[in-house]
This record gives C-alpha cells, structure tokens and sequence, in this order.
C-alpha cells in the first residue's frame, strides 16, 4: 500500500510540475480521479489506473476533464452562431437590394424590347444616298427635305436613316408626311415611325403602312389617325 501511495505521490507530483496540468482529484475509495488539465500523457493515465488495478483489485476509474477543448468547442460553437447571424442580416440585405432594383430591372427590360424594336423598323430603312436614287434625287436634296421636317429620318451609328414607306407606288414621296411629322412633333422621330406601325380604328384597324398599300387609301384619313394618335399618346 505504501509503495501505490508512493506511485500516487509521484504521479501528482509529475502532473502538477508539468506545464497547464492542474487540479488532480483522487478518492482513494472509489478510485476516481479528476484531472482539469489541458493535456495528459496516455502513458502517465495508464500507469495510475494499472497501479491502482494492481494495489485494490478492482476496476480504475479515471475520467479527464479537459478545459482547452472545452474551450475550443465553444468558440466553434460561439462562431458559428455568430455566422448564422451574419447570414441571417445578409439575407435580409440582398432581399432589401432585390426589392430596390426590381424597378431597374423593368426599365432595363422595357429597354431592351424598346431596342429590339428599334432594330427592326432599321431593317426598313435605307441612308440619304439610296433613298436619293429612290426619289431620283441627290443625297443633298434629301438632307434639305429632312431639316424642312418634310421626311423623317433618325440618327443612327453611320448617319441618317430614312424609312423606305414614305414614297408612294408611283415612286414619289406622300405629300402628307410634313404634316404627321408637325402633328406628332418635329423632335419625335422615333414617335412618327412608330404611328405607322400602329394599327388605327380609322384606318380600318390597320397600320398606315398597311393602309397605304391600298389602292384606294385615303391620305386625309392617316393624317386624322395621327391626330387621334396623338392624342391618345398624352
């Protein structure tokens, strides 16, 4: 029994005089022994609970308590809550920021269908040079009736573009186009263009392009469908 107290001895005295090892509990009766250390030699642990296995005859009981990985499992579990909260704010954010761009978001669609448009009424459009031999005129002609608001023409990347639907069958420009373009606004070209590819209750339901190609149109009647379009337009 003295030589088990003596390795008992030894053995407390080993973990107490080793670095971060501290607070060993023994109760000789129940053999339980409570070491709140940070690390434990296996080898040292084994040989208390052999030699007291030898001494009493009966099974060791040992159990380490260990403060650093208690410690470390908090601060993982303190870290992730903090990360949840910080997901949790940054969800709330972006569904603050989606709500914020939703209305760009149209305009930018809006916009584009606006484009797509705009590039197909281009493909009905020819420049000052090829609408001049059209007209059997020169490009110079052609510019002077567009600055006299006499045809309608838009900016495009290479120049002017003028729509191929304001010359008649018989190859003459509408006599009437001064007066749309002056019914729906001299700086709204994009405006004109888009009454003629608008169907008209006074025109038969029909487009003053569509219109135009009968035979038995009358000039009067789209002039009146400008107005009326106009008017709808505010």
């Amino acid at each position: 029994m003295t030589k088990f107290k003596n390795k008992t001895q030894d053995f407390e005295n080993e973990v107490k005089n080793t670095p971060e090892r501290v607070n060993v509990q023994h109760d000789a009766l129940t053999g339980q022994i409570e070491l709140s250390v940070s690390a434990v030699p296996q080898a040292i642990a084994s040989f208390y609970a052999h030699s007291f296995y030898t001494q009493k005859g009966v099974p060791p009981s040992f159990s380490v308590n260990d403060n650093s990985s208690n410690r470390r499992e908090k601060q993982v579990s303190t870290r992730i809550d903090n990360l949840e909260r910080e997901n949790h704010s940054l969800t709330i954010q972006i569904e603050k920021l989606k709500m914020k761009l939703e209305p760009y978001e149209r305009d930018m669609s809006e916009l584009e269908q606006l484009n797509d448009i705009k590039n197909a009424y281009l493909k009905n459009m020819v420049q000052s040079t090829v609408l001049g031999g059209m007209l059997n005129c020169t490009r110079q002609n052609i510019n002077r009736l567009r600055r006299e608001y006499k045809l309608i023409a838009v900016n495009g990347k290479n120049g002017h573009y003028f729509p191929t639907w304001q010359i008649d069958p018989s190859g003459q420009l509408y006599g009437f186009i001064d007066k749309v373009i002056s019914i729906i606004g001299v700086d709204n070209q994009w405006t004109q263009i888009q009454f003629f590819h608008t169907p008209s209750n006074l025109l038969e339901k029909m487009s003053p392009i569509a219109y135009l190609a009968k035979s038995d149109a009358k000039h009067d009647l789209v002039v009146k469908a400008a107005e009326h379009y106009n008017e709808q337009s505010y």
